[in-house]
């Protein structure tokens, strides 16, 4: 896999999976870059890295959506 930032190969995915009973459920929490480092994925909307950008807008509208502002 490449780094979603720095698109440098063999990046590390953390991740946990959890057996919901038809199946595994894999959540994403973020992933480790030996150039940029611990990146995170944001809880809200899925979004990953430490860039601002538009990602505070789709964030936004994601927890508008569900009814968390």
């Amino acid at each position: 896999m490449n780094c979603p930032v720095c698109k440098a190969p063999d990046v590390e995915e953390c991740a946990n999976e959890v057996d919901i009973g038809v199946g595994v459920q894999r959540f994403v929490w973020g992933y480790l870059c030996s150039k940029c480092g611990e990146i995170p994925v944001c809880p809200d909307c899925g979004c990953c890295g430490n860039e601002p950008g538009d990602h505070f807008a789709w964030c936004r509208d994601v927890k508008s959506l569900r009814g968390r502002e």
